[in-house]
């Protein structure tokens, strides 16, 4: 074996016989190691023996033989190509550069931050604040969070957790708002159609939420228990008619008219409200306030419903209570002039007119109690304002779809039309 040395000198002869025991079938591998030479060395001799022969295995090392070829001088395009490979170089210096000390500016950003923080929590969460005000800004946000997280030795979930959970915060102190805004405007609106509300407003929200938070802000809607007056002793002379709506369910306007009075207290004397609701859509459809309680009253919201309806002969109930206003013989006979069919509620029975019955509640409870009326002028007008305004318009009603009694004939009209 030939001794082992940086620049060994091996004789052809000594070559030609590796070569030969290659080419007999040994291995490049055992051959190259029983000689004490590296398999490249063997593969140049071969590859020299088959290119030349003998010459190739007695050429020393060097240049090759032939004529030298010159490199050719260097472009306009050549030297562009290299300053833009400097310039790439450079800017990617630059980049590292940056990302150093950005990292630097998050160790110091962080121990300012931390301080003398007491727990390990105040400590995670004030390194968070960290990462977010250098997030906020940046291009490649989660990039970067991967990166600080990966610094600061804090999981990512963790701080999107730490995120996830301030969003909710924010959020309730928005959902509280918007609660104050609707419990100032409605303080009579429950849980539900305080839901309903900030639903339309596009919020999705569970109802049992708002419950918590209203409970928790003492949102409570103002109600007052139902007062049920004993039935009073009639007189005998007086006309009724028997109940023809129980059990009917309306399934379009004009179908069943609810009616009923009520007593309003202004500041030294009572005024009285005569109204009338259909009970498809719960919409006032007639409605007169005055002094006085004799049948005129309940005409006059007769007249206005009929004028502002004009609904088809012999298709509508008029359903009120055994009052003497609507029994009385003017009243009957302009409901038999159109066509209108009667209906009584039983005898001192308040459910059997609760629509009626339901509406003066509302007014009662959102519009009369609680306020001074200067005279039946003030009154009416506010009264007015209400029932236009804000029961027909503006408040919803739970038995609608939470939706105003407007809203709830336009929408029954717009899916007739198709």
């Amino acid at each position: 074996m030939a001794a082992r040395g940086k620049n060994r000198q091996f004789p052809t002869a000594y070559k030609l016989k590796a070569i030969k025991r290659v080419e007999r079938g040994e291995g490049v591998l055992p051959v190259a190691r029983e000689l004490g030479i590296s398999r490249k060395i063997l593969h140049d001799w071969i590859k020299a023996w088959k290119a030349q022969g003998p010459e190739g295995l007695n050429r020393k090392p060097g240049p090759k033989p032939g004529p030298r070829k010159l490199k050719a001088p260097a472009t306009f395009n050549d030297k562009r190509s290299a300053l833009t490979r400097a310039n790439a170089r450079i800017a990617e210096l630059e980049r590292l550069v940056g990302r150093q000390q950005i990292d630097l500016d998050f160790f110091s950003a962080s121990l300012a931050r931390i301080g003398a923080a007491g727990s390990a929590r105040q400590t995670r969460t004030r390194i968070i604040e960290v990462i977010q005000a250098m997030t906020s800004e940046a291009t490649d946000s989660n990039a970067h969070v991967q990166r600080l997280c990966g610094l600061a030795g804090l999981p990512r979930a963790t701080y999107y957790r730490h995120l996830n959970r301030r969003s909710r915060e924010l959020a309730d102190c928005e959902l509280r708002d918007q609660l104050q805004r609707i419990c100032l405007k409605h303080p009579f609106y429950g849980y539900r159609r305080v839901t309903a509300v900030i639903r339309r407003k596009g919020m999705v929200v569970n109802a049992k939420k708002v419950l918590r938070l209203m409970r928790e802000d003492n949102l409570l809607a103002q109600c007052k228990a139902p007062f049920l007056k004993p039935p009073a002793e009639r007189p005998r002379d007086i006309v009724v008619v028997p109940n023809l709506v129980r059990g009917l369910v309306p399934s379009a306007p004009d179908q069943i008219w609810v009616a009923d009075i009520t007593y309003v207290h202004l500041a030294k004397t009572f005024a009285y409200l005569a109204v009338i609701l259909d009970a498809f859509s719960r919409k006032a459809v007639g409605w007169a306030f005055e002094n006085t309680l004799d049948a005129s009253l309940a005409i006059a919201a007769l007249d206005r419903a009929i004028e502002a309806r004009k609904p088809q002969r012999g298709s509508l109930i008029h359903h009120s209570d055994r009052g003497v206003q609507y029994a009385s013989i003017a009243y009957r006979q302009i409901l038999a002039d159109r066509d209108i069919t009667i209906s009584m509620s039983r005898p001192g029975n308040p459910f059997d007119n609760a629509k009626a019955e339901s509406f003066m509640k509302t007014l009662k409870a959102e519009e009369v109690n609680g306020k001074a009326f200067s005279d039946i002028r003030d009154a009416r007008r506010r009264i007015d304002c209400f029932t236009a305004d804000v029961y027909n318009k503006e408040r919803l009603h739970s038995a609608l779809g939470y939706q105003s009694p407007i809203e709830f004939e336009t929408a029954f009209a717009q899916n007739k039309a198709r």
